[in-house]
Formats: C-alpha cells, sequence, structure tokens
C-alpha cells in the first residue's frame, strides 16, 4: 500500500523527496496508487519501459527491486537511479 504518511516505511520518505524523479513499478495497482498520492510525477510500469516507452526525466525510481530496464536514453546525458530495496541479515 502506498499511503500519503510514513506509515508506509521509508519507501514513502524517499519517494517524497525524489517527486521530480519518474517512478517506474512492476505492477500496474502500484501505478494507480502512486499516481493519486503524486499527481505531477510520471509513474510508468516496467512494462511499459520494456514496450518503449521513454524516460522523459535525469532522475529513475525503481520502485521494486528488479534488475535494470534497457533505457533508451540520449548518449552523453546522466541518469541516476535509484533502486528501493531492503538488506537483509541471514
Amino acid at each position: 500500500r502506498v499511503q500519503g504518511d510514513d506509515s508506509w516505511g521509508s519507501k514513502y520518505s524517499v519517494l517524497k523527496q525524489h517527486a521530480d524523479a519518474t517512478f517506474i513499478t512492476q505492477y500496474s495497482s502500484v501505478k494507480r496508487m502512486l499516481k493519486k498520492e503524486f499527481p505531477n510525477t510520471t509513474v510508468l510500469t516496467r512494462k511499459a519501459i520494456d514496450h518503449g516507452l521513454r524516460v522523459r526525466t535525469s532522475k529513475v525510481v525503481m520502485v521494486e527491486p528488479e534488475e535494470l530496464p534497457d533505457f533508451d536514453y540520449a548518449w552523453g546525458q546522466d541518469l541516476e537511479i535509484i533502486r528501493l530495496c531492503y538488506l537483509v541479515k541471514l
């Protein structure tokens, strides 16, 4: 769940700090929730990226830990990628 407070954990705080980025999620349900909380932020699904939709910002937040997509981005431009994940000690 994506809630409009810190009950979603530290991920929500990171998303608030990077609302100028493009958020990429694996799930359309998470995309809908993120769009409600961040109406001015571009939120895309991984499937859309894999089917050729281009990221228009220089900063990307990967909401779930996953392999990075093949970003079709202009040569010579930096792309900042933030991957949200938790470390687990075994």
